[in-house]
C-alpha cells in the first residue's frame, strides 16, 4: 500500500485555511447579527440605508461561501487530492482576489474606505496562489512515497566536483526545503502582514485627516500642503529621539525650520525634509522590524536536520562548508524578494494615493531603503544561523535569536538613557549600526555598511567552525 508523504509547508496551508474559516464563519454570524439589530431599528422608526444593508447581507454570503471553499481546499491540502486541494484552493484565492478588487474599486459607493490595508486582504490568496500551483505542484501529480523520493533524488543530481557546484546545488534544494516547510509559509505571511499592517497603521491618521479636510469643502492640494509640515514636524521629533541627536527643545514647531544645538542634527533634518519624511517614519520601522522577523525563517536552517541526523548521509555527497553556506546563501535568497515587495508596495501606494512627494523622491529613497534592508539581512541571517548551529533544539535557536535581535536594542537604549557612557552597548547589535544606512553623508553609509558586513562575516565565521567541529 501506497503512503503519500505530505510536506510540512502543505499541512500549515491547511491548518491556515481552517483557521481563516472559523473568522470568517464568526464573521458571518457577527454580520447577522449586526443585520437583525438594523432591521430592528428600522421598525423602531429610525432611518436605515437600505442599500447598506444589501451590500451587508451580500458579502457576508460570499464569505460563508469562501469560508466553505476554504474547508474544503484545506481538507483537500492534507489529502493530497488534486480537485478538492488545487482546484478548489485555487478557485478560493482567486474568489477571494476579485471581491478584494470590488471592495478597491466599488469602494466609495459600498461605504467602505481603500486603504493599505486592504490589501493585506491578497497576502494569502496571493501566497496560495504561489504554493499550490508552483512550489507544491508535483504533490497533485505523485503522490506515493517512492515517487517523492525519486524525484527528490533527481532533483538533487551527481553533485558537481568543485566547492561552488556543490553549494550552488545546495542553495537550490535549500530554498525549496524551506518555501516547503513550516517556516518558510510563517514567514512569508508574517513578515509581508506586519510590514503591511504597520505602514497601514501610520497612514491612519494622515489618510483620516485627508478625508475630513475635503468633507469640508478642501481640496486635495490643499490637504497635501498642509498635511506636510505636520508629518514632518512629526518625523523630526521621532528620529530626535530614535537618532539621539540631540534633546529637540530647538525645533520651531511653528514653521518648518529645525534649529537644534547640535550640527548633528543635519541627519534628522536630512530624513525629514530633503528625503519623504513619511518614507523615512515607514522604513526606520521596518529597519527595526527585520532583525527579529528573519529569525522566524532562519532558526531551525541547521538544527532542524541536526536533531534528525540527517546530515551524516549528506556529508557522504558533500562537505560541511557547502551546506553550512548553502543554507545562509538560500535563507538571503527567500528574504530579500520580500524585502523589495514590501517596499515597493508601500511606496507605490503612497505615491498614487496620497500624492504628497515627487515620484523620483519616492523611487531612489525607497531604492535606499531597499539596499539598507538587504544589508542588514545579512548579520541578521548570520546571527540566527550561528545559534541554529549551536542548539539542536529549533525552539532554543528561535528564543534566543528573537530575543538578541528584538529586545536587545530596546534594552541597550534603556541602559543608555539612564547612563549614557554605556551608549557602546547599542553597537553591538547591528541595528544601530543599520540606521547609519540613511545617513547624508556617504562615507558613514559605507562605514555603516562595512559594519554591517564584518557583523555578518564574524558570526558566520563563528558558525561555521563550530559547524564544522559538531558531531553530526
Amino acid at each position: 500500500m501506497e503512503r503519500s508523504i505530505r510536506p510540512h509547508g502543505l499541512t500549515t496551508l491547511a491548518v491556515l485555511n481552517f483557521i481563516f474559516a472559523g473568522f470568517k464563519t464568526l464573521g458571518f454570524l457577527v454580520s447577522l447579527a449586526a443585520l437583525g439589530c438594523v432591521s430592528a431599528a428600522g421598525t423602531s422608526g429610525q432611518a436605515v440605508e437600505q442599500e447598506m444593508i444589501g451590500y451587508m447581507l451580500v458579502f457576508s454570503i460570499i464569505d460563508l461561501a469562501l469560508a466553505g471553499l476554504l474547508i474544503v481546499s484545506g481538507i483537500g491540502y492534507l489529502k493530497i487530492n488534486r480537485i478538492t486541494g488545487r482546484v478548489f484552493g485555487s478557485v478560493w484565492a482567486l474568489a477571494e482576489i476579485v471581491k478584494a478588487f470590488v471592495i478597491i474599486w466599488f469602494g466609495a459607493s459600498m461605504g467602505m474606505e481603500f486603504n493599505l490595508g486592504t490589501m493585506v486582504s491578497f497576502i494569502y490568496p496571493l501566497l496560495t496562489l504561489f504554493f499550490v500551483n508552483i512550489v507544491f505542484r508535483d504533490l497533485w501529480r505523485r503522490r506515493s512515497a517512492d515517487s517523492v523520493r525519486q524525484e527528490s533524488s533527481d532533483s538533487q543530481a551527481a553533485p558537481a566536483e568543485s566547492p561552488t557546484g556543490h553549494i550552488r546545488l545546495l542553495t537550490a534544494q535549500y530554498i525549496r526545503q524551506t518555501l516547503r516547510g513550516i517556516q518558510g509559509i510563517l514567514f512569508l505571511l508574517l513578515t509581508l502582514t506586519f510590514f503591511l499592517v504597520m505602514a497601514s497603521v501610520s497612514l491612519l491618521p494622515i489618510e483620516a485627516t485627508t478625508k475630513q479636510l475635503i468633507e469640508m469643502g478642501g481640496q486635495p492640494e490643499d490637504s497635501r500642503q498642509y498635511l506636510k509640515p505636520g508629518v514632518e514636524r512629526v518625523a523630526a521629533v521621532f528620529f530626535n529621539w530614535l537618532l539621539d541627536e540631540g534633546t529637540g527643545e530647538g525645533y520651531a514647531i511653528g514653521t518648518q525650520e529645525f534649529h537644534t544645538e547640535e550640527a548633528s542634527s543635519d541627519w534628522n533634518r536630512y530624513l525629514v525634509q530633503e528625503q519623504p519624511a513619511l518614507l523615512s517614519f515607514i522604513f526606520s520601522i521596518m529597519t527595526a522590524l527585520l532583525p527579529v522577523l528573519t529569525s522566524f525563517l532562519v532558526f531551525n536552517q541547521i538544527s532542524q536536520d541536526a536533531k534528525r541526523k540527517g546530515y551524516r548521509y549528506l556529508l557522504l555527497r558533500t562537505t560541511r562548508s557547502s551546506i553550512y553556506f548553502g543554507k545562509f546563501i538560500s535563507s538571503l535568497f527567500v528574504l530579500l524578494p520580500i524585502i523589495i515587495l514590501s517596499v515597493t508596495t508601500i511606496a507605490v501606494y503612497i505615491h498614487f494615493k496620497l500624492q504628497l512627494y515627487p515620484f523620483q523622491d519616492i523611487l531612489s529613497w525607497s531604492l535606499r531603503a531597499m539596499l539598507a534592508l538587504s544589508i542588514l539581512s545579512l548579520p541578521s541571517i548570520a546571527f540566527c544561523l550561528f545559534f541554529s548551529a549551536l542548539f539542536n533544539s529549533s525552539f532554543g535557536s528561535l528564543a534566543i535569536s528573537s530575543l538578541w535581535l528584538g529586545f536587545y536594542p530596546i534594552i541597550a537604549r534603556l541602559i543608555k538613557d539612564s547612563a549614557h557612557f554605556m551608549g557602546f552597548l547599542q553597537y553591538l547589535h547591528p541595528l544601530k549600526i543599520a540606521y547609519f544606512l540613511y545617513h547624508p553623508e556617504w562615507w558613514v553609509v559605507v562605514l555603516a555598511a562595512v559594519g554591517c558586513i564584518l557583523y555578518a562575516a564574524v558570526f558566520t565565521g563563528g558558525g561555521y567552525i563550530y559547524f564544522k567541529r559538531k558531531s553530526l
